[in-house]
């Protein structure tokens, strides 16, 4: 099963809450590509990957699609990465932290 906490933070509150994701599913491949599908969605997406510094996973660096994910906890059958998105102009921060399970 996969799983998001979603983090809310506004003007010093916080709230949280969880949402059971279980169609959404990423490969990383050693030759530096993913592969990410949501089951049942329009279609899978495709790009490159890089670790930095051991603790971050950048998708499609130097694109208008980047993104940062902080990895939280990674084993051989679970990876946790954490993604924040600010709103420019806004006074909320979003915490997505995804939980993904090895398929067996």
């Amino acid at each position: 099963m996969q799983y998001i906490d979603v983090i809310e933070v506004y003007e010093g509150e916080t709230e949280t809450s969880q949402i059971e994701e279980q169609g959404l599913y990423i490969e990383f491949k050693s030759d530096g590509t993913y592969v990410e599908n949501e089951v049942g969605g329009p279609t899978e997406s495709t790009g490159k990957w890089k670790l930095d510094g051991g603790k971050v996973v950048i998708l499609d660096q130097g694109t208008e699609d980047e993104r940062s994910f902080i990895i939280k906890e990674v084993t051989s059958s679970k990876l946790d990465l954490e993604f924040h998105l600010e709103e420019k102009g806004e006074e909320y921060v979003l915490i997505y932290v995804y939980h993904f399970t090895k398929e067996k």
